[in-house]
């Protein structure tokens, strides 16, 4: 049996990711390069898992960590 609030939680989280993705949408109407918009929407992979980490006390293996420093390596790189 399904709780209720497991439902309210996934309706939120489901409400809050559609959102962002319209955030997301309507900012490239901002910007002269849309690369950018795109480059730094997946910044919320490295703060997601940091998030884990620090406020869950999730456990972070190292090949986690490895995959963080890509991301953000691949961000400098698109600044540049």
């Amino acid at each position: 049996m399904i709780r209720s609030g497991a439902i309210r939680s996934a309706g939120l989280a489901g409400a809050i990711a559609s959102a962002t993705y319209v955030l997301v949408l309507l900012s490239m109407n901002y910007v002269t390069n849309v690369t950018y918009v795109s480059v730094f929407r997946q910044l919320g992979l490295p703060i997601g898992m940091l998030m884990g980490v620090v406020l869950l006390k999730e456990k972070c293996p190292p090949v986690k960590w490895v995959g963080v420093v890509l991301i953000l390596t691949g961000l400098t790189v698109a600044i540049l």
